[in-house]
């Protein structure tokens, strides 16, 4: 057996279960995780990152300062790393509970302690999107499902009293409106101790939808051309939760994200438009996202852009070509 692999300790077990092998000066650190529950990051008291992880295709850990800067250990003295276990810098060895696993070699250093009870390999490590070994001896399936929906409430053209007074000889107008959602949910059994398995659950949820208008084109005077608005709403919402497991956490974070569109279009065309036909096309652009994610809250502010394009026609060539682009300004 390699030299640096030895059993788990019942010592080392409580201490892992308890956290209180943690320095007395230990600063206060808040963890961040990835889908495989492995640390990505340390965040201060004020939400500095102070810390962060990156990782192989089996687990051996990279360890960067705040400012990606690579480290021979952590600053931090943090131990918990991929997947969330303990990280031994001395052994260069993780400790999942029942035994130590190497993550150069991609193997446990010892045999599974209950045999062949879920599988015929006794020094393999299961960790995916799909399952989980928590304790380094068996198994754990997780369930995924998801729960969704779709609606189109308006697609096709629809008069609008009020808007047809306001817009004159651009009306009628078109509308256009779709909404779809969906939520992921993802649960996983851990075992806590001996006689005791908990659900953590993890919700991945979205939802999104489109608000769309165009006019029709409109004359310009005797010129040969016509002049038509358009414009488009994008919003999404996303909510990440996780709860339950083990240290009965209760974590959640909520996205808001939106498009705004509003543009020009004019285009001139021969009496027969199968000839030639030819646009420039207006637009102006803004987003916005902001983040609730406590005990902070991060916003990255409004931004806009306008940008102008043409498009061509002659015969059966088409061509189109953006003429000009500004750059991204603020607006609050």
């Amino acid at each position: 057996m390699d030299s640096r692999c030895r059993p788990a300790t019942t010592a080392n077990q409580n201490c892992l279960a308890s956290r209180s092998c943690l320095p007395a000066n230990h600063p206060a650190s808040h963890y961040h995780r990835n889908q495989q529950y492995s640390i990505s990051a340390l965040t201060n008291g004020s939400g500095t990152i102070t810390e962060r992880y990156a990782y192989s295709a089996y687990g051996t850990p990279t360890i960067a300062d705040g400012s990606g800067t690579e480290l021979t250990s952590s600053a931090d003295n943090n131990r918990y790393t991929y997947t969330g276990r303990e990280w031994d810098s001395n052994l260069s060895l993780y400790h999942y509970r029942a035994r130590m696993y190497d993550s150069v070699a991609g193997r446990f250093c010892s045999r599974d302690p209950i045999g062949y009870g879920d599988g015929e390999n006794l020094y393999g490590l299961y960790i995916g999107l799909a399952l989980l070994d928590h304790s380094g001896t068996s198994v754990f399936p997780c369930k995924q499902s998801r729960n969704g929906f779709k609606i189109e409430a308006l697609n096709k053209a629809e008069q609008i009293a009020n808007f047809s007074q306001k817009l004159g000889r651009f009306a009628p107008i078109k509308l256009s409106l779709t909404t779809r959602g969906f939520c992921d949910t993802r649960t996983c059994p851990q075992k806590c101790d001996c006689d005791r398995t908990v659900d953590l659950v993890t919700e991945d949820c979205h939802l999104g939808g489109e608000l769309g208008f165009s006019t029709k084109g409109v004359p310009l005077g005797t010129l040969p051309a016509d002049i038509s608005i358009y414009g488009s709403v994008r919003f999404t919402v996303s909510k990440n939760s996780t709860f339950g497991g083990c240290h009965n956490v209760d974590e959640s974070s909520v996205c808001f994200n939106y498009t705004g569109t509003v543009g020009v279009k004019v285009c001139a065309k021969t009496p027969n438009e199968s000839l030639f036909k030819g646009c420039v096309n207006v637009r102006l652009t803004c987003n916005n996202s902001y983040c609730i994610n406590p005990p902070y809250d991060t916003g990255a502010g409004s931004g806009c852009a306008i940008s102008v394009n043409a498009e061509g026609c002659v015969g059966w060539w088409c061509s189109e070509a953006k003429l000009w682009e500004s750059e991204e300004f603020g607006v609050w």
